[in-house]
């Protein structure tokens, strides 16, 4: 700006940029970040030392300046994210200590009490010798002072001869021999412990309550996280917390900033007038929030058995928010997945014999009409709205009527209640229509563990460990998905779609759901995992698999099963030098052969099941040997030699182009270390 020339421009330039010196600059952008924390002070109180607790939430508030061309501008872009974690721990064995009774029944059954008690060899029973000569015509008092309530007595003559008498006991440091006689006796009194006397409705008292202190621990862990995104934001920024005081309250709003919001701010913005509006500008407000809940228990019913339950529940949703229209429109995605239980359908089989027949298949098809009625139900009475497609149209605001389109049997509203019921074995009139099943609806998974088998004598001959191993895993999810964009609601999840045929108004939840899938893990259905007394460790499972598909939209259901037998060995020799009679011997090395042995049978099968015609289809199916051996001498420091041989044979069971192949490899090894 050249000052000679234009003084009074010159002024204003130089007055704008001192100004804008001391506003710190034009911001284009502003980052905040909120965090909080609190942990429960249970640890302080005894009474309450068993549980731990903590809570922390995180919001963080972005504005970001938006671009001006001409005079025109496409407004601010603000978003903000809160995110609520709730950890919470139950150690419930530190609760049972607390009770005298129940931390004595608890050391019991650990083995802790008999760990105590072997060390502590002087707490003998007392006991009282001496050679004594009955009194022949009166009864003889004994003072053994060993200050007991219960004594047992035994007499032998001087030949070691058992001999037998009467007495009675008088107190505790005194018994009264009523047996008379001239003979010299030799009596041991002993001491009778309380505890070598055994009651049995003690003994069942304290088995029931060790059962009843089956769990362990409980673990609960509950996060939400929610974010909202607006662009079209009028107002700038602020100086503190990103408030802008120039509207009569502040923009965006503490509440904003802090994360306390859902997708009902936007008709806030809208009434204070902070949002442009531009129907030209189509890109919309995200309202994002995920739902996570998971939950472990553990479980000990005996000594030795250790199961544990774990449950998991993650509730993804997106709303995508038109607001620059006039009747704004919502579009709705997200995912779900919960942990679940299919057991009532589990490990069957099929065969090509009867064209892969399904009894639970036919279930599920003989559900869909049952599932359909229910929902035709819910809108018995209800009125059409008026507004999207149904605006203006004679049905708008008239009570609905069946003439006018009724529920789709091939829709994921029907199908999946169906599928569910069917796959998990419920009931069709009573399983849940909703496909994003509520808390209530989780189902535990589980793990067991028992090694008390190695406790046997038998076992303990010949194995140092014996290890018994089950494990269940199933989920239900709901994959990606999407909502109709014609869709109008009449309220609880209920609405209309329009048949791009016909035009009526077909009852339909908002979700356009393409598939969900039942993935169902027995990992393994019965392991066993054992050392041997000479090193040795053996491997032995058997898992079965299968992942059940329902595709919706192209009215099929997808089955895989897979099922294996697993058999593994593991030996090391020490010193293998020695076998090898090879006298050289190098410091911190250890000359070990290990020796590893795997063999595997699997078979692997796939189908498609129509749902329009019941009839399945073959797709895929495999049948797989494998065999895996390896050997590794460490000859030296640097030095390991290793032989290895592999061999697997594929069988096809439905492909007809496909052959039989067998795979082989085998070879040497020789692996050589240069590091320092």
């Amino acid at each position: 700006m050249n000052k000679k020339l234009f003084p009074d421009a010159y002024r204003d330039w130089r007055d704008s940029v001192w100004q804008s010196i001391k506003d710190l600059g034009t911001p284009w952008a502003y980052n905040q970040t909120f965090t909080a924390s609190y942990k429960a002070p249970f640890s302080t109180i005894p009474i309450l030392s068993w549980i731990t607790a903590s809570a922390t939430y995180n919001a963080t508030y972005q504005w970001n300046r938006g671009t001006t061309m001409d005079d025109i501008t496409t407004g601010n872009t603000i978003g903000n994210q809160a995110a609520f974690n709730v950890d919470t721990r139950f150690n419930l064995e530190q609760l049972y200590s607390k009770v005298p009774y129940f931390k004595k029944v608890n050391d019991r059954f650990s083995g802790r009490d008999r760990q105590r008690s072997q060390p502590m060899k002087k707490d003998k029973p007392k006991k009282f010798q001496r050679t004594i000569k009955l009194n022949p015509d009166s009864a003889t008092v004994i003072e053994h002072k060993m200050n007991v309530k219960k004594v047992k007595v035994e007499a032998a003559t001087v030949n070691d001869k058992p001999f037998a008498v009467d007495y009675d006991i008088k107190d505790n440091n005194t018994i009264v021999v009523k047996t008379t006689g001239n003979e010299n006796l030799k009596f041991t009194i002993s001491e009778v412990k309380a505890s070598e006397k055994k009651n049995f409705f003690t003994e069942a008292a304290q088995y029931v309550t060790r059962l009843a202190m089956s769990v362990r621990n409980v673990s609960v862990r509950w996060r939400y996280t929610r974010s909202l995104s607006i662009p079209q934001f009028v107002p700038d920024v602020g100086d503190i917390f990103g408030q802008n005081n120039h509207y009569d309250v502040m923009a965006p709003g503490l509440d904003f900033a802090f994360g306390f919001t859902d997708e009902s701010y936007l008709e806030k913005a809208k009434r204070n007038g902070w949002l442009l509006g531009d129907e030209s500008q189509t890109s919309p407000a995200l309202f994002s929030k995920t739902n996570e809940f998971n939950a472990e228990v553990q479980l000990e019913p005996i000594n030795g058995l250790k199961i544990t339950l774990t449950g998991n529940r993650t509730d993804n949703r997106t709303n995508q928010i038109q607001f620059m229209y006039a009747d704004p429109r919502t579009i709705y995605s997200g995912s779900y997945t919960k942990t679940h239980i299919a057991l009532a359908t589990a490990l069957g089989s099929t065969s090509a014999d009867d064209d892969y027949h399904s009894n639970v298949f036919d279930e599920f098809l003989n559900n869909i009409p049952i599932v359909a009625g229910r929902l035709q139900s819910q809108y018995v009475g209800t009125t059409y709205p008026d507004r999207g497609f149904l605006s203006g149209t004679v049905m708008a605001g008239n009570e609905y009527s069946e003439d006018n389109g009724v529920v789709n049997t091939s829709s994921s509203d029907v199908l999946i209640p169906a599928f569910m019921a069917a796959y998990s074995g419920k009931d069709a009139k009573k399983v849940t229509l909703n496909p994003f099943p509520a808390l209530s609806e989780i189902l535990p998974n589980w793990r067991v563990t028992y090694d008390g088998l190695s406790k046997i004598p038998a076992i303990q001959k010949i194995f140092k460990s014996f290890t018994l191993t089950h494990a269940y895993q199933c989920t239900y999810q709901v994959g990606s998905f999407s909502s109709y964009s014609d869709w109008v609601t009449i309220g609880g999840g209920l609405g209309f779609t329009q048949d791009q045929l016909t035009g009526n108004a077909i009852p339909s939840s908002p979700y356009n759901i393409s598939s969900v899938t039942i993935t169902e893990k027995f990992a393994p259905l019965i392991g066993l995992n054992a050392t041997l007394k000479n090193g040795m460790t053996i491997n032995l499972e058997y898992r079965d698999a299968r992942t059940l598909t329902l595709n919706s939209s192209a009215g099929q259901v997808m089955e895989t099963n897979n099922r294996a037998f697993t058999m593994g060995a593991s030996y090391k020799i020490a010193n293998f030098n020695q076998v090898l009679k090879i006298k050289r011997k190098q410091q911190n090395v250890n000359n070990d052969l290990t020796l590893n042995l795997n063999i595997q049978m699997s078979n692997n099968n796939a189908l498609i099941r129509k749902i329009e015609n019941n009839t399945a289809q073959a797709t895929n199916g495999t049948r797989v040997w494998s065999f895996n051996f390896t050997a590794n001498y460490v000859f030296s420091k640097r030095v390991t030699l290793g032989a290895y041989a592999d061999f697997q044979m594929n069988t096809p069971l439905v492909s007809t182009t496909a052959y039989p192949t067998t795979n082989s490899n085998y070879g040497i090894s020789l692996n050589m270390s240069l590091a320092k």
